[in-house]
């Protein structure tokens, strides 16, 4: 939240927590329902404090610690593959419409978008962070013109090693 403040690209509030009496001052500025994450994977949209302490229970045993909890967002997912050459250029930028998401909340189908405005939020984050490899941003859309960025995917670098893209 505080880097997306920092760089001009829109995030959910959110915050980090180490234990679970934590949860209830932080869903009290965010508010209900709220999404639990692990700090590696998973993700729970919690709608009471009982479901927040069990997602947190169960995402800081396998993943460990911080756990983030984070503003919950409606709208459209979207996804936006992005190559980075480390220098602040965006090589490749692709936005993806989710049309059908699987039970872990993974994009299983979709469609291309041609939309300058996602484009263009992949070059500032590339730009930002000097962003080297592929990554995918995920994106909530809603009221058809703003969006947040929800979370940051990597892919690593010897991937595209691999591929001779570096």
């Amino acid at each position: 939240f505080d880097y997306g403040k920092k760089h001009n690209i829109k995030v959910p509030f959110a915050k980090m927590a180490f234990a679970t009496h934590e949860i209830p001052a932080i869903a009290e500025e965010i508010g209900y329902p709220l999404v639990v994450k692990g700090k590696f994977y998973d993700a729970v949209v919690a709608h009471t404090m009982e479901q927040a302490q069990k997602a947190f229970y169960k995402l800081s045993a396998k993943w460990g610690f911080p756990i983030i909890v984070q503003q919950f967002i409606s709208g459209t997912e979207i996804n936006v593959a992005v190559l980075g050459d480390g220098n602040g250029t965006a090589i490749s930028v692709i936005p993806m419409r989710k049309l059908y998401i699987t039970d872990k909340g993974k994009a299983w189908a979709g469609i291309t978008l041609e939309d300058e405005s996602l484009i263009q939020l992949a070059q500032t984050f590339v730009s930002a962070t000097k962003w080297k490899g592929g990554c995918e941003l995920e994106i909530m859309r809603y009221w058809n013109t703003l969006f947040d960025l929800t979370e940051i995917e990597f892919c690593f670098f010897e991937f595209y090693n691999i591929f001779g893209l570096f």
